[in-house]
């Protein structure tokens, strides 16, 4: 059983104006965890390192294609070719950096997930019977599916 420091959703007040409010605070306890987990800051990082390195190349594409066009209307057709190639490579870049960014973020938003899950599971486990009784349970389906996808 992994220990979540995330904010637990069980322990909430009963207070109906902060048990729908959900902000930046409440998400980032699960991407980034207090407890110690280096892997999954490191990932964060990382992730938001390949992030920002792929925008950059992908800045830059359009201005690489307008030279090529320009070459080829002002000179030699090597040139030309030289800016198509840098083309080629900035887009290259950029998907390899993006899918970087997938492959080291995804274990996390994954276990953010998992652990998301878990703690409401717990919190609607509980909710008094009473309630649960009241309630429409197909809602509650559908809210999970809607967070399921």
């Amino acid at each position: 059983i992994e220990t979540s420091s995330a904010p637990s959703i069980a322990k909430a007040p009963r207070n109906v104006a902060t048990e729908r409010r959900i902000d930046i605070r409440f998400i980032l306890a699960y991407l980034w965890p207090r407890g110690g987990e280096l892997m999954a800051r490191l990932r964060v990082l990382a992730s938001m390192i390949l992030l920002v390195a792929a925008k950059l190349f992908v800045v830059r594409v359009p201005f690489i294609f307008k030279n090529a066009i320009d070459a080829l209307a002002a000179g030699p057709a090597r040139n030309a070719v030289a800016w198509m190639f840098a083309y080629g490579l900035s887009r290259t870049a950029y998907t390899l950096l993006q899918e970087g960014r997938y492959l080291l973020f995804t274990p996390v938003g994954q276990n953010a997930l998992r652990r998301f899950m878990r703690d409401a599971f717990a919190h609607v486990q509980s909710l008094d019977t009473q309630l649960l009784a009241s309630q429409s349970t197909g809602k509650l389906s559908r809210v999970f599916a809607r967070g399921m996808r």
